[in-house]
C-alpha cells in the first residue's frame, strides 16, 4: 500500500471528498494514506455535538492542526447553551491557518474573539451572529484586527453606528456584510460602509428598522432588507391555489373514471 504513487492516492481521496467517515478509515490504512489524507480529513471537520468538538480540539495534534481551514459550528446542536470559551481559545493556539470561522449563536467572550482575530492571520470569513457579548466595545477591539476579512456576519448583535464606522475605516477588503436584526444601527452607519468600502457588493440589513434609505442610494450593491416576506407569502398563496386546482382536477378525473 505504501508503494502506491501519490497521484493514485490523491485520486482515491478525490472520490471520497466530504465523506469524513470513509476518509477516516483510509487514514489508518497505511502510512502513505495517513499523510495523504490528513488535508482532506481535517480541512473542514464537522461536528454534530459540542462534546465532539471539544474532544476534537483537546486531541488535536500539530500536523492535523496545520491542515484546518474551516471551522463551522452553525449546525452544531445546543451550542448556544454550551461553555465553549476554553476550547475556542485552545483552538486559536493550535490551528493558525483557519480562514473560515462560523461561531453563529455561540456566546464567545470578547477576549476569546480577540485571541481568534489575533491568531488567525489568514481569516477571511467570520460569523458571530447572535452573540450576546458583541457590542460596540467588543467591535472596537476586534475590527482593527480584521483588515483582511472578506465576509463578516455580525447580525443579531447589539452593535450601533459606531461599529459601522470602524468597519468602514478598517475593513477595506470587505465584500459581504450581514447586519440583519441589528436594531440599533441607522442609515448613518450603513452609509459609512457603503461609501467607504470599495469592494462591498453584498449588504444584508433585514429587520434593521432604524435604517431609512433614499431610493437609489445603494445602487451597485446587492441589499437584502425587509419586505421579502411579502414575496414569500405571495408564492405560498400561489402554491396553495395550484394545489387546490390540482385536487379539483384529480377529483374530476376520479369522477370520469367512475362513470367509465
Amino acid at each position: 500500500m505504501d508503494k502506491l504513487p501519490s497521484e493514485i492516492l490523491q485520486i482515491i481521496l478525490y472520490y471520497l471528498d466530504k465523506d469524513q467517515s470513509s476518509i477516516a478509515q483510509v487514514n489508518i490504512a497505511s502510512k502513505a494514506f495517513y499523510y495523504a489524507s490528513l488535508p482532506h480529513l481535517y480541512q473542514a471537520p464537522s461536528f454534530s455535538t459540542i462534546q465532539r468538538f471539544q474532544t476534537f480540539v483537546q486531541n488535536l495534534n500539530k500536523k492535523a492542526a496545520k491542515c484546518i481551514r474551516t471551522i463551522d459550528l452553525s449546525l452544531t446542536a445546543h451550542r448556544w447553551d454550551a461553555a465553549m470559551d476554553t476550547h475556542i481559545l485552545l483552538l486559536s493556539r493550535k490551528a493558525k491557518n483557519i480562514e473560515h470561522l462560523n461561531l453563529c449563536l455561540c456566546h464567545i467572550a470578547p477576549g476569546i474573539l480577540y485571541s481568534c482575530a489575533t491568531e488567525f492571520k489568514q481569516l477571511r470569513y467570520l460569523s458571530v451572529n447572535g452573540n450576546r457579548h458583541v457590542n460596540d466595545t467588543t467591535m472596537s477591539i476586534l475590527i482593527p484586527l480584521l483588515k483582511d476579512i472578506r465576509e463578516l456576519d455580525i447580525g443579531a448583535t447589539a452593535i450601533r453606528d459606531r461599529s459601522m464606522v470602524l468597519i468602514g475605516k478598517y475593513c477595506q477588503k470587505l465584500e459581504s456584510l450581514d447586519v440583519s436584526d441589528c436594531h440599533r444601527i441607522t442609515e448613518v452607519g450603513v452609509r459609512c460602509v457603503t461609501t467607504q468600502l470599495p469592494h462591498l457588493s453584498y449588504l444584508r440589513i433585514e429587520n434593521c428598522y432604524n435604517v431609512v434609505s433614499m431610493e437609489g442610494e445603494f445602487d451597485g450593491i446587492t441589499v437584502e432588507e425587509e419586505g421579502d416576506w411579502e414575496d414569500e407569502e405571495e408564492e405560498e398563496e400561489g402554491e396553495r391555489e395550484a394545489d387546490i386546482d390540482q385536487d379539483d382536477t384529480n377529483d374530476q378525473l376520479q369522477s370520469s373514471l367512475y362513470y367509465l
